[in-house]
C-alpha cells in the first residue's frame, strides 16, 4: 500500500513541492475496498460523513482547513458512495483505525457528523490513545433511543412504509424531510443547491447500496462508556435539527468531560453544507486550542 501512495503522490505533486497534497484512492479492508481521499500537507483531520452521503459531504470544508494548515482525510463508510457493500460485518472504528495507519498517522483529531459522530465516539473508547481532539456534528449516539421527536417520527414512519413498498424516491424525500430540512422547517428554506447535492447522495446510496450492510458500532453501546472519553470534544448542532439531536448533545456535554458546545443558527442536520463559512471557522478555532 506505501508503494500506491508514493506514485500516486508523485503524480499529484509532480515537481513542485508547493503544491497541495491530493490523493484519490482505495485501500482495502476484510475484503472491502475503501473508497478515501486525502488533501493537504498539515496536521491530520479525519472527517466521517453520515448515513446514506459519502465523503463529498465534505467538500466545503477542503478549502478553508488546507489553507488553515490541516490534512484533510475523508472516506465513504461500506455501502456509501463508492465503497461497496460486503457480506462481512465490519466495525466502523476499524475501519477509520487502518485507514490512519495506512497513511502512517499516529495521532488524529475526528470530525463525525450523525452516523459519523457514533462512529467517532467508538473510535475515541477504541483508541484513545490515538486521537487528539474530537468534533461530534449533529451528534448520533449508539444506544439512544429514537425518536422523542413526534413531527420525526411520523416523517420517518412514512419513509419505512415507502421503503417497505420500494419507493426509494419517497424514502429519500421523507429522510430530507427530516434530516436536511428539519421537521419544523419547510424545505424552501432550505438552499435549494445544497438540497438537491444531499438529494443525489441520498437517492444514488439507495440505487446503488439499497441502504444495508453499514459498518457495524461497537458493543456495549457508546452510551454506557461516555464517561471514558477524556479527548477534548466539540459539540455542533444546528437550530432546525430533529429534537433528538440536542438532547443527544446534552447527554453527551454532561458525561464527557472536557467538552464545549456550540449551536449553529439557521440550519439542521447537515449544517456544515448550509453554512460552511461558519461551520469551518468553529471547526479550525477549536482544533487550533492547543
Amino acid at each position: 500500500m506505501k508503494k500506491i501512495i508514493l506514485f500516486i503522490l508523485i503524480i499529484t505533486i509532480g515537481c513542485n513541492p508547493r503544491e497541495k497534497i491530493s490523493i484519490n484512492s482505495t485501500f482495502v479492508f476484510n475484503e472491502a475496498s475503501i473508497h478515501y481521499k486525502v488533501d493537504g500537507d498539515g496536521e491530520p483531520v479525519l472527517f466521517i460523513h453520515g448515513g446514506y452521503l459519502d465523503l463529498s459531504m465534505w467538500d466545503s470544508q477542503i478549502d478553508d482547513l488546507t489553507k488553515a494548515g490541516f490534512q484533510v482525510i475523508r472516506y465513504s463508510d461500506i455501502s456509501h458512495g463508492k465503497t461497496e457493500s460486503v457480506k462481512e460485518e465490519i466495525l466502523g472504528c476499524e475501519i477509520a483505525k487502518r485507514l490512519i495507519d495506512e497513511l502512517g498517522i499516529k495521532k488524529i483529531n475526528l470530525v463525525g457528523l450523525s452516523w459519523g459522530a457514533m462512529l467517532a465516539a467508538d473510535y475515541a473508547l477504541t483508541y484513545p490513545e490515538n486521537i487528539d481532539r474530537m468534533i461530534l456534528v449533529s451528534p448520533g449516539l449508539n444506544g439512544w433511543q429514537y425518536f422523542v421527536d413526534s413531527l420525526a417520527a411520523q416523517n420517518a414512519q412514512e419513509g419505512y412504509k415507502a421503503l417497505e413498498r420500494g419507493d426509494t424516491l419517497s424514502y429519500a424525500e421523507s429522510f430530507q424531510r427530516n434530516w436536511t430540512d428539519g421537521p419544523r422547517r419547510e424545505k424552501s428554506k432550505v438552499n435549494a443547491k445544497v438540497r438537491e447535492k444531499i438529494g443525489s447522495m441520498i437517492r444514488s446510496n439507495l440505487r446503488s447500496h439499497g441502504g444495508k450492510n453499514w459498518s457495524k458500532l461497537q458493543s456495549p453501546p457508546a452510551i454506557e462508556r461516555l464517561e471514558e472519553i477524556s479527548c477534548p470534544t466539540l459539540l455542533v448542532v444546528g437550530e432546525y435539527d430533529v429534537l433528538n439531536i440536542p438532547l443527544t448533545a446534552d447527554l453527551l456535554s454532561k458525561r464527557i468531560q472536557n467538552t464545549q458546545t456550540y449551536e449553529m443558527k439557521g440550519v439542521a442536520h447537515t449544517l456544515n453544507m448550509e453554512n460552511p463559512k461558519e461551520f469551518n471557522r468553529i471547526v479550525i478555532e477549536f482544533l487550533k486550542e492547543k
